[in-house]
């Protein structure tokens, strides 16, 4: 059996790292990063499925992960629908028509609506400062999606060209100041995988979504954004969380 000399082995390793480093530094993560965030809050419309996974700290502080199914409608400026499959067979969602959102849960056969006039930034601004909602990855469906998300990195670094999903993507890992973030954007320049690492919350847990489908040219009608609850369905009060009191944004 031939083998190498380790002056000679180390010398390949040394030559495969090097080459890797070199490939990686060709590309400008910045650039990419912006480039996917603008293209994304510059769609007009479109749909796209995800599968998610996020981690939950158990009191002995084991992590354990849940998952999702989402789908995910947007038609700018006012209307969005989110419908959500959880790992435990619960059925929930959102719908905004620019006027009204709708909360659902077709598995209690439950739902909640709340007058709210505006558009989907408004919604998302509202939803996160005063609802406490969780809308996973809100701020990709925003118009300013590309300023908060240059505002908040505080660093940014491509990783490599990833080749195993059949056609080339590229990997690029950044920082805030309580996330770390890794992005796989594909050549046209539409997010593929994102990772989130909550580094200053105990525990580092992580979120990571797959988007498995994008149709950036979806056929939509004004009705999908109009919740209409199925029969026996119970409409429910919505509560505000008393301490939220201050105008989003302000």
């Amino acid at each position: 059996m031939y083998r190498l000399k380790p002056v000679l082995l180390m010398f390949f390793l040394c030559w495969w790292s090097f080459s890797s480093l070199c490939q990686a530094e060709t590309k400008d993560p910045q650039a990419l990063l912006s480039g996917m965030a603008q293209k994304v809050a510059s769609l007009e419309k479109f749909q796209v499925d995800m599968r998610m996974g996020y981690d939950v700290i158990q009191d002995n502080g084991q992590k354990i992960e849940f998952g999702e199914k989402r789908k995910i409608t947007v038609k700018r400026p006012c209307c969005l629908r989110a419908e959500a499959l959880q790992s435990d067979g619960d059925r929930n969602g959102l719908v905004y028509d620019g006027q009204t959102m709708t909360q659902f849960d077709l598995t209690q056969r439950i739902y909640t609506r709340l007058k709210m006039p505006g558009d989907i930034d408004h919604l998302v601004r509202y939803a996160r400062e005063v609802l406490d909602l969780r809308i996973p990855l809100a701020l990709l469906l925003t118009t300013h999606f590309p300023n908060d998300l240059k505002e908040m990195t505080l660093e940014v670094f491509y990783v490599e060209e990833d080749i195993l999903e059949g056609e080339p993507i590229d990997h690029i890992a950044g920082r805030t100041e309580a996330v770390d973030y890794q992005i796989w954007i594909d050549r046209n320049l539409l997010p593929r995988r994102i990772i989130l690492t909550y580094r200053t919350v105990e525990g580092e847990p992580q979120f990571w979504a797959n988007f498995l489908r994008w149709d950036l040219s979806p056929s939509v009608s004004d009705d999908m954004f109009r919740f209409v609850p199925p029969a026996g369905a119970e409409e429910v009060p919505f509560v505000i969380p008393a301490e939220k009191t201050k105008t989003p944004g302000k």
